[in-house]
């Protein structure tokens, strides 16, 4: 099953790939002008969509129908999301959002915001990621796959527990199913042990004891029933989960200059949207969990903090600089560290 779901894959990116060159003109039969677009959410859960859902009305809106927009997700293409800053670079897709998470092994710079320990509140990892966007991603679009015109997240990352987490102690032993090189590298400085697991199985393994919690966001907590598995939602000072929107450098090269000032402003308006919506997805997953009698450890305990700090500033930081090298640690405290105050 497994060789026969990897050959779908691969023979969808085929056919992704060898379209590129098609896709990077306008379609048969439109005006010079006049441009279809294709763009690439992750998925559809919560309220993140909604940002998608906005700009495929307002774009061909502002164009006077210069630019018609189709969404669908990476699941309904075949694909599993860390494609796409591939697919945006060949040209075979024109619009993606693109997590930090599933492109750092090619560009490791962009995982910088993501890294545990450091962020204290969604309105700190909103400036931290707007700071790093403008000057580390967004001049790197031979990397991130083309134009960066925003960025945003889909929701705050907490801790979900099948056990009461009174110290950082308890957190000795367990199991926990992580998503990032960085968050497995915080769970062992924290005495705990990394499990890597699609976010589909983890209800199951949870359930069957085959982990003992999960680092996630609140967008996950009514989708997932959160309460049932994992009814301990603890603060332990993570990012939010945030991503990049992206154009394709082919297709943007192709838009005569009055389209590409337009879309540059839907982007800007798009970034604003996508972090109301990520702190909307903030305050209904905080209504589920108390609907649902949830224990809630927020925000993160004083006493726990200089822990959590030193986690960061003496294990976290320098790994990755260490991981991605050259000029990293300078960027990150001229970007990162001036916002945080944790610097190295």
């Amino acid at each position: 099953m497994a060789n026969r779901v990897d050959r779908t894959r691969r023979g969808v990116l085929a056919g992704l790939v060898g379209s590129a060159a098609i896709a990077a003109f306008p379609g048969r039969g439109l005006a010079a002008d006049q441009f279809n677009w294709r763009a690439v959410a992750l998925h559809r859960s919560g309220e993140g969509i909604k940002k998608w859902t906005w700009l495929q009305e307002e774009l061909p809106a502002r164009t006077g129908g210069r630019i018609q927009l189709d969404v669908v997700t990476a699941q309904e293409m075949g694909l599993t999301g860390t494609e796409l800053s591939r697919l945006l670079r060949s040209g075979a897709i024109q619009m993606a959002e693109v997590n930090s998470t599933y492109i750092a092994g090619d560009f490791p710079l962009v995982e910088a915001t993501e890294l545990p320990g450091v962020v204290r509140s969604f309105a700190d990892g909103q400036k931290i990621v707007r700071s790093w966007s403008k000057n580390v991603v967004a001049p790197a679009a031979d990397k991130i796959g083309g134009q960066t015109i925003g960025d945003f997240a889909w929701s705050s990352g907490f801790l979900f527990t099948k056990f009461p987490v009174n110290s950082l102690e308890d957190l000795k032993g367990k199991k926990i199913r992580v998503f990032s090189p960085g968050l497995a590298a915080y769970v062992e400085a924290l005495g705990a042990t990394p499990i890597s697991m699609p976010l589909s199985e983890v209800y199951s393994a949870l359930q069957r004891g085959l982990m003992d919690g999960v680092l996630t966001g609140t967008d996950q907590i009514n989708s997932m029933k959160m309460w049932e598995i994992a009814p301990y939602l603890t603060d332990v000072r993570l990012a939010p989960t945030s991503a990049y929107i992206i154009v394709s450098q082919r297709h943007w090269d192709a838009l005569p200059e009055d389209l590409k000032e337009i879309v540059a402003g839907l982007g800007r308006e798009m970034t604003q949207l996508g972090w109301e919506l990520g702190a909307d997805n903030d305050r209904i997953g905080f209504e589920a969990a108390r609907a649902n009698n949830m224990t809630i450890t927020v925000p993160v305990p004083e006493d726990w903090s200089v822990t959590l700090d030193q986690v960061a500033r003496e294990t976290i930081i320098p790994w990755w600089v260490g991981r991605v090298g050259g000029d990293a640690g300078s960027l990150y405290n001229e970007y990162i560290g001036s916002i945080t105050g944790i610097e190295i």
